[in-house]
């Protein structure tokens, strides 16, 4: 905040009725256009009210808070009234927000009027948390705060996220928008993260662990790594449910276990590596590579197109890899590699693709000696209705298309 000038306690002459009198002038501040003026906030302050241009309306709600907002504007003023303050002027930005010292009962929200969001810089906050409430805002640069029973974001351009630990806080719900080339990190586990999307060549996420995953859009070499805390990776279930309506080209690493993960379609540049998956449903086209322990079942809606499987668990007689891999479609152009044994294997066809069981290289086995161990493929159903559809097609001449099967 820059003073240009403080008239206050000075003596002016005044001509009344031909005499001259001396009065003093009232105490003002003036500023130049276009500086900073810093909003104190303490437990008192319930809300900060700011008009910006365009007629943009921001409410700051806070309960038990300590720290400042920053604005940048034009002719800016604060007036306190009661529990309120009201930014006066016109402010062009919203540079910070700051928080220090508060406790597990402080909560802030920041909501616009209308459907409009309003750029944040920098939010920062080095005390617990009940709640955080953002929604109003699109993250520009860096977000730093304590772990929050409840995070809601507005969207993210650009952005850091971290979470650190805060006492007393287990884990963190988190639900936002829109988020591009937004990196998360979080040492805390998540119970609940929502978004729309969260894309970009520079977007990533980073957990001890997510509850449930949902999203509308996962894209452009997204980055997801969830590692255990101090338990063994083979044990501890850090990721219950992905429900990802589309899953594009990136790289998923999961130290630990997944439940589920349920998708439209997995992009050819997608690539999962987990300790253990239960179940993969992708109701289209799976593509990419998936490499995991073991898993329960595979089922694929549509056709297996440019797509590597490996299941890595050693064999253990007795035991499977997988117990079923169901492709609706055709199996094109992939590979389906298992060190232990697979129970059952459906598709309408297998197009320069394998599946090997027990073998110990990616080269078609041509003597006992190729395969690792005794694992078994217990049963396998090659071409169903479509399938034996597709052969009768291929197999007919031009001129009997239409002739009865």
């Amino acid at each position: 905040m820059r003073l240009l000038e403080r008239l206050g306690s000075r003596m002016t002459a005044r001509k009344i009725s031909g005499s001259c009198r001396c009065e003093a002038l009232e105490s003002r501040w003036l500023f130049a256009a276009g500086q900073q003026m810093q909003v104190l906030i303490d437990p008192k302050i319930v809300e900060v009210d700011a008009s910006f241009a365009n007629n943009l309306g921001v409410t700051f709600k806070l309960h038990d808070c300590n720290g400042a907002i920053t604005f940048t504007g034009d002719n800016l003023a604060q007036q306190t009234t009661g529990k309120r303050i009201t930014v006066t002027g016109t402010p062009d930005t919203l540079d910070a927000i700051s928080l220090i010292n508060t406790t597990k009962a402080s909560s802030i929200s920041v909501h616009t009027k209308g459907s409009q969001l309003i750029d944040l810089p920098s939010f920062t906050g080095t005390g617990p948390m009940k709640m955080i409430d953002i929604s109003g805002v699109n993250l520009t640069d860096s977000m730093i705060i304590l772990a929050a029973p409840k995070l809601v974001l507005g969207n993210g351009q650009d952005d850091s996220i971290t979470i650190s630990n805060a006492p007393g806080v287990f884990n963190c719900s988190i639900k936002g928008n829109n988020f591009s080339d937004t990196q998360l990190t979080c040492t805390k586990p998540i119970s609940a993260f929502n978004v729309d999307q969260w894309a970009g060549s520079d977007a990533s996420i980073t957990s001890n662990g997510i509850k449930k995953f949902t999203a509308s859009t996962v894209d452009g070499d997204f980055a997801l790594e969830l590692f255990p805390l101090n338990l063994p990776s083979s044990i501890v279930q850090l990721m219950k449910l992905a429900d990802v309506d589309t899953i594009g080209p990136g790289t998923w690493t999961v130290q630990g276990a997944v439940g589920s993960i349920k998708t439209f379609s997995t992009d050819p540049g997608w690539t999962g590596t987990f300790g253990r998956l239960d179940h993969l449903m992708v109701k289209g086209t799976a593509s990419g590579s998936l490499t995991t322990g073991q898993m329960k079942d595979l089922k694929v809606g549509g056709d297996m197109l440019n797509f590597d499987l490996s299941l890595t668990n050693p064999f253990v007689a007795g035991t499977s890899a997988i117990n079923s891999i169901k492709i609706g479609g055709n199996v094109v152009n992939s590979n389906i590699d298992a060190v232990n044994s697979v129970r059952s294997f459906t598709a309408d066809s297998l197009n320069n693709s394998h599946l090997f069981v027990g073998v110990g290289s990616s080269d078609l086995p041509a003597q006992a000696s190729d395969f690792a161990n005794t694992a078994e493929l217990h049963s396998a159903k090659i071409g169903g209705a479509r399938g034996r559809r597709l052969r009768q097609l291929g197999a007919r001449r031009p001129d009997d298309r239409h002739a009865d099967p």
